[in-house]
């Protein structure tokens, strides 16, 4: 089984999180006649390793944590597990509760087998990835650690090879009509 938890599949809740990319005015950007569309993503790696590098590398993934069982929705409770968010503060957890109601309302692009690195034989990842679009920009109000940021979503993004996020937001891009570009600008 790896450094999987159990035999079989091992559940895992895969959260992306979108928004318009927008100017000082909050007007959507555009390219080539396309919103910009920026995604909610964490550093990739060990998180310690990471925090203790001063986030030097560059390298990207969405948020995910593993779950009991399917289907998870995005909550609360996913987004402290994903991004370490502070509960005890009493803001935070006011901004996170007005959260909540929005969360709810995510589509799942994709459930099954997720290629992970700590797939073997024996055991491997099932990943229910929730799309959750904040239009209303809702999340601006969220504080996020240094080691999250919004990113523009666009071909090149440097994500975690061990992973196949590039593929959930191409779909993502696709779906909402957003700007992806195949070639090299």
């Amino acid at each position: 089984r790896g450094h999987l938890e159990r035999l079989g599949p091992n559940p895992c809740t895969v959260q992306v999180l979108t928004r318009w990319k927008t100017d000082e005015a909050g007007m959507p950007l555009l390219r080539e006649g396309r919103p910009l569309l920026e995604a909610l993503l964490v550093k990739s790696g060990d998180l310690m390793d990471t925090m203790a590098s001063d986030m030097a590398g560059d390298t990207w993934e969405l948020p995910h944590a593993f779950v009991d069982s399917h289907p998870c929705p995005v909550t609360i409770s996913r987004l402290h597990e994903a991004f370490g968010l502070d509960t005890a503060s009493a803001a935070q957890s006011d901004v996170l509760s007005g959260i909540s109601a929005f969360l709810k309302d995510g589509d799942t692009i994709f459930d099954g087998p997720y290629c992970s690195m700590m797939d073997t034989d024996n055991a491997w990842v099932h990943a229910n990835t929730v799309h959750v679009h904040d239009e209303a920009n809702v999340l601006r109000t969220l504080e996020l650690p240094p080691w999250a940021a919004w990113v523009t979503v666009h071909h090149a993004i440097n994500l975690d090879p061990a992973h196949t996020h590039w593929l959930l937001l191409y779909a993502v891009a696709v779906k909402m009509g957003a700007f992806w570009s195949d070639t090299s600008e």
